[in-house]
C-alpha cells in the first residue's frame, strides 16, 4: 500500500514555491506548500493531520488508512508528527477513526 500511495503523491512547482499534493486538486486534496521540498512535506503532514476526521467525504477508507500509514512510516518521527499528537484526545480520536477503516485481516488457517 505504501507504494501505491507513494505513487500518486505529487511534487510540483506552483510560482516560487514548491506544493506537494495528494488528490484531484488542492481544494479537495492534502497539500503542503514551501519554498523548500522538506518545507512542503512539513506543510503536507500538518494538512493531512489537521484534515484527518474529515477525509471520508473525498478519499475511500483503503487511501485514509494507506496516507496515514505511508505518513507514519515516512514522517512519525518528525517534529510536527511528534507537536500535533502531544494532545492525547485528538491522538486517542484518531486511532479510532483509523481502526474503524482499517480492514480487518483474518490469518488464514491451512
Amino acid at each position: 500500500m505504501k507504494k501505491q500511495i507513494d505513487n500518486k503523491i505529487k511534487v510540483f512547482a506552483d510560482g516560487s514555491a514548491i506544493c506537494v499534493l495528494y488528490g484531484e486538486n488542492i481544494q479537495d486534496g492534502i497539500c503542503g506548500f514551501g519554498a523548500y521540498i522538506n518545507e512542503a512535506f512539513d506543510e503536507f503532514v500538518k494538512d493531512f493531520l489537521n484534515k484527518f476526521t474529515s477525509l471520508k467525504s473525498n478519499f475511500s477508507n483503503d487511501e485514509i488508512v494507506g496516507l496515514y500509514d505511508f505518513i507514519e512510516w515516512q514522517f512519525g518521527s518528525s517534529e510536527n508528527w511528534q507537536e500535533f499528537y502531544k494532545n492525547q484526545d485528538i491522538y486517542q480520536e484518531h486511532q479510532k477513526i483509523y481502526f474503524e477503516l482499517k480492514p480487518v485481516t483474518t490469518p488464514s488457517t491451512k
